[in-house]
Order: C-alpha cells, then structure tokens, then sequence
C-alpha cells in the first residue's frame, strides 16, 4: 500500500512539474523579474555565453512599455538568430524584450537536451509569455523556425496575444520520414544513421558560439512530438491575432532546406486571422532558412523593414 501511494504521489508531482516555474513568476513583478531571470540561469553550470535569457529594456529598467516583444528562437538555437533585427525593432517601437531561452537549449553539453520533453518544451514557451506580460501592455511573439510552432500554439490558447511576426516557421517536415521518430522502431532507426544517441554538427565561429554543436535524440523526439501534437487545422483555426509570416523562397530549387515552406503556407491559409490582418512575404535573397540574422541571412534589412511596416500598420493601430 505504501509502495503504491508512493507511486502515486511521484506521478502526480511529475505531471505537474513542468507548470510549477510558470507559476511562480505569478510571485514576482516588472520591478523584479530580472531577479527571477537570474536565479533561472545561474542554475544552469553549462550555459554558453550570451546564449542566457534576458530583458532588453527600452527605457529605465522596471518601466512598462506599451509593446513588449518575446523572442522564441529555434530548436537548437539562442537570442543571436534574430539579431540585429530584434534589436531594431525594439529601438524602431521603444518596446521592452524578452529574449527566452527555451528548455534544454544555449548549453555546451547535451545533458539539457537529453532531458527534454514536449511537455517542457511548451511549458518553456507558456513561462517566456508570462513574463512578457510584465513587460509591456500588448505581447508580440516573434519567432524563427520552431519557435514559430511555440508562437502558433500559445496564440491559439492566448487571446490577448497582440501579434505574431513568424520568421520560417516550422510547421511541417522537410523531410516526412523524421516523423518516426517518436516510434521505438524509428528512434532505432534514426541512432543507425547517427551513430548513436548524439548527433554532432560542425559549425562555423561564430555561429558554434550560438547554436548547439551536439544534440542528443531525446531533443528530436520531443521536437517531432511536439510538432504532431500542436501543429494542427484546429491550432490554426484558433489563432486570430495579427500573423506576419516571413520564409525563404526563390524558387523550387532555391528555398528553405530545413522545413517545408508548402506546409507554411497551407498554415497560413487555415488560420482565423482576418485576411486584412495578415500578411505572408518570400524573401529571395536570404538564401537563408534563418532569415533575421546578420551571421546567417543575406538579407534581413528587408526582412526587418517588413515587420516594421506590418507593426506600425497591424499591431500598433
């Protein structure tokens, strides 16, 4: 009998273990959350630098801003894949930024990506618009690649999300076979190809100081899990807040490598957002999959004069 209350009780603490750190930001405020932030990342020994979370403050520090942008990077990635453009904006709108670091990601070891789940990947993207809302009186989530399926579920969940400005948002597979993945068969098959749990990638300075180097298969399980559970008609449909969806395109030859550019768009087809308040737009000339980074993109001035446009003339009247 003790044996299986105990069972019982560890379950339950389980499940609930990915909300508790939601929660507890409801103990904090504008005047100290940065405290919060600094207690998060400091328990993290591996934590590559400047890949940690933090608040970028448009004025004082402490001072509410009528936009607040949350930046939500892609798998693997940190707060660089985004800049300059993230940065100019905020100067451009004089918002607040949370730039998230999402779980198990900007470490050097792959410890943190070993632990990852779905469960915590999404509770990560619930915490990072928790603590926008300190921030600012309207929360715009910008996002590149699957930080734009994080976006895309708490929009449909969320309706006092003022905005979303999604940058090669991951919403289907490049490659449908990745999907099996989350199947014991497929894990199996997936270690054969990579030579076992790890699966290395060689990166140039200094994009290696901003993006992972290693990645362990419990990552991409609970990536490809995620993405089958949340990217869905019904998720679409939900979402009715301002969309500016950005992607790299030329041609069919000359386009996004890492995800499918024809399952965005069919996304963005589905969506609840009134056609007047949203936008789509190829960009040529990134020659990029991440298209707002001056370490990665060949044109992101263009994708940063878009989103300013579509901000003044979506978000901000």
């Amino acid at each position: 009998m003790k044996i299986t209350l105990k069972l019982i009780v560890m379950s339950w603490m389980l499940w609930i273990s990915p909300q508790l750190s939601a929660q507890s930001i409801s103990n904090y405020s504008i005047e100290t959350i940065d405290e919060w932030i600094e207690e998060q990342e400091t328990e993290i020994l591996d934590l590559k630098k400047d890949n940690n979370a933090m608040i970028s403050w448009a004025k004082e520090p402490e001072t509410l801003t009528d936009l607040v942008f949350v930046y939500l990077h892609g798998f693997g990635a940190s707060r660089m894949e985004a800049e300059p453009v993230i940065s100019k904006l905020a100067k451009e709108f004089e918002a607040n930024v949370f730039y998230a670091r999402l779980k198990g990601h900007g470490r050097s070891g792959v410890e943190g990506f070993e632990e990852l789940t779905k469960e915590k990947y999404l509770a990560s993207a619930e915490e990072a618009l928790e603590v926008g809302r300190l921030l600012g009186k309207k929360v715009v989530l910008i996002s590149t690649s699957t930080g734009g399926t994080l976006s895309l579920h708490l929009a449909s969940r969320h309706k006092d999300i003022a905005g979303l400005l999604l940058y090669s948002p991951f919403v289907g597979l490049k490659n449908p076979m990745m999907a099996q993945i989350t199947t014991p068969q497929g894990r199996e098959l997936f270690k054969s190809m990579i030579g076992g749990e790890v699966q290395k990638m060689d990166r140039p300075e200094p994009e290696s100081n901003y993006w992972s180097t290693e990645y362990h298969i419990n990552a991409y399980v609970a990536l490809i899990g995620m993405l089958k559970e949340t990217m869905t008609p019904e998720t679409f449909k939900a979402v009715n807040c301002p969309v500016f969806m950005a992607y790299y395109y030329k041609n069919e030859e000359e386009q996004d490598k890492v995800v499918s550019v024809s399952a965005m768009i069919d996304m963005y087809n589905q969506l609840g957002t009134p056609e007047e308040l949203k936008h789509k737009q190829a960009f040529p000339e990134t020659g990029n999959h991440v298209i707002a980074s001056e370490l990665r993109s060949n044109d992101w001035v263009s994708v940063l004069e878009e989103s300013q446009k579509f901000i003044q003339d979506k978000i901000k009247k």
